[in-house]
């Protein structure tokens, strides 16, 4: 299967890569963000902050190993960062949207957030982060 997407179109087979390891980061984000806010009672935005500093390396390796298969470099380590920590500022806006302006329960909050932040970070790593000139074949 993956030898047809990826001969159909070579981003669509990349982008596929991207929502599998994105669908393993969401969830072990929102096991992450239960655990903080729901287990340890951290406000929701602070239990918000807390999935971003406890999972930010590892989402890095899988992007970088599995999604793009981009070389290791310091460079692109603080691109990820920076892209991390600017779509962590927005969904936490995002999020406190959600719980404060619609009232929604926090956690159906951050479950709303996700498909934006994925989005978009999908598309950042992609043009910015991992772009094609450090990517091995």
């Amino acid at each position: 299967m993956n030898d047809v997407l990826g001969k159909v179109h070579p981003d669509l087979h990349k982008f596929s890569r991207f929502l599998a390891a994105g669908l393993c980061n969401a969830f072990a984000g929102f096991l992450l963000f239960i655990f903080f806010f729901s287990v340890l009672g951290f406000h929701y935005l602070f239990a918000n902050l807390l999935v971003f500093v406890s999972w930010a390396w590892f989402g890095f390796e899988l992007q970088r190993r599995w999604v793009f298969r981009a070389q290791a470099s310091s460079l692109a380590f603080g691109k990820h960062a920076i892209n991390q920590i600017l779509f962590t500022i927005f969904g936490s806006i995002l999020l406190w949207f959600f719980v404060e302006g619609l009232h929604t329960p926090p956690i159906l909050g951050y479950l709303f957030t996700l498909g934006v932040i994925t989005t978009g970070i999908y598309l950042s790593s992609l043009f910015w982060v991992f772009s094609s000139n450090n990517q091995v074949s």
